[in-house]
């Protein structure tokens, strides 16, 4: 473990001691800030260059659906990776990195480990909507979902390449094996949850938080126990093409809202109705397949927990023992890390 300073655990102890705890842990919080802040600004700057190029030279794309969503998805992942992360990389680079052991992930397994995903995903969308209506009601005005207005205006095509392919590779390198690799020293269960809460406090809005930390918990835990990246790639995958294409088109073959002023009529047409129903049949089909799966992850979730079957190994680096959740919130880095996030999930619900 190569660094410009080093952490050496204390003798008698065998754990950093509390100053290079905090110490360790507030230059990730800084790096994590520092690529917010620097993906934030360079991703605006970018749109106003590519809008004032469309007004003066071709204000015929603004017109254009696949152009725009393009470019929105292009504004968004560009500066992120190829600017933030390398910035990202030089404020962290002073920190070690460890590399999991990598071991062979069996089907079964596989299998079971995406059912948990989905699970957790049912669970973190109902925090989601309960946490939304919250801030409704204080803030008197409806919110929208970022990710849905994006889909809305976008080409199935395109949401395929960018949400489906590009967005979960990108994202696995960055909060699962950059990330992950560098909390590896201080043990499994740093690396599993503080990547998990950086994936979900990384997506910016209350939509998405919760759900995405709760699947950031089975994408980092697959990663730090099998060291492949392809699997928790494959899953991300899985979920980006479910809840960000499949559902949503679903939604809208479905045609929810005609269904509903077909129920309110008093004596509805008998043709409309079946054609009604037989929007519905896919949907329905849908939905109990999910909620099989949802149940499938309950059961495997439980049993691994009452068995015991998930353990977290220690690392070389053993953070301070005691007190350990305010050694890692009580640090200079983490306090600006959640200042520039609570600034970009409050942006979220006045846009």
């Amino acid at each position: 473990m190569n660094s410009k300073y080093a952490f050496i655990p204390d003798e008698t102890t065998g754990c950093l001691t509390e100053q290079d705890t905090k110490r360790y842990i507030s230059r990730l919080f800084f790096a994590v800030a520092a690529f917010e802040v620097a993906g934030y600004v360079v991703a605006n700057l970018l749109e106003l260059i590519v809008r004032a190029v469309c007004e003066n030279f071709a204000p015929e794309l603004l017109e254009s659906g696949i152009f725009i969503s393009v470019a929105n998805y292009l504004m968004s992942m560009l500066p992120m990776y190829c600017v933030a992360l390398p910035v990202f990389c030089i404020v962290a680079s002073p920190l070690p990195s460890v590399l999991p052991q990598k071991k062979k992930m069996g089907t079964k397994s596989w299998w079971a480990g995406l059912c948990v995903c989905f699970a957790f995903m049912y669970v973190g969308n109902y925090i989601s909507t309960i946490v939304i209506e919250i801030m409704e009601m204080i803030l008197g005005n409806t919110t929208s979902n970022p990710i849905e207005s994006l889909v809305a205006e976008s080409n199935i095509i395109v949401d395929i390449i960018f949400i489906v392919i590009l967005a979960p590779i990108l994202e696995e390198i960055f909060f699962r094996k950059i990330i992950c690799d560098k909390l590896l020293p201080l043990g499994e269960g740093y690396a599993i949850v503080l990547s998990a809460a950086i994936f979900g406090l990384g997506h910016g809005n209350f939509y998405q938080f919760a759900y995405t930390f709760l699947v950031g918990i089975i994408f980092a835990l697959i990663y730090v126990k099998t060291g492949k990246l392809r699997y928790s790639i494959t899953y991300h995958m899985i979920f980006n093409l479910v809840g960000g294409v499949i559902a949503p088109w679903l939604v809208e073959f479905a045609d929810l809202e005609g269904a509903m002023e077909l129920l309110e009529q008093a004596q509805p047409d008998l043709e409309e109705a079946l054609i009604c129903l037989a929007k519905m049949i896919p949907m329905l089909i849908y939905v109990t397949i999910y909620m099989g799966v949802i149940a499938i992850g309950v059961v495997v979730l439980i049993r691994a927990l009452v068995k015991k079957k998930i353990r977290f190994e220690q690392g070389a680096l053993m953070p301070y023992a005691e007190n350990k959740v305010l050694t890692v919130l009580c640090t200079v880095g983490t306090a600006v890390a959640v200042t520039v996030y609570a600034f970009t999930f409050l942006l979220s619900l006045i846009r």
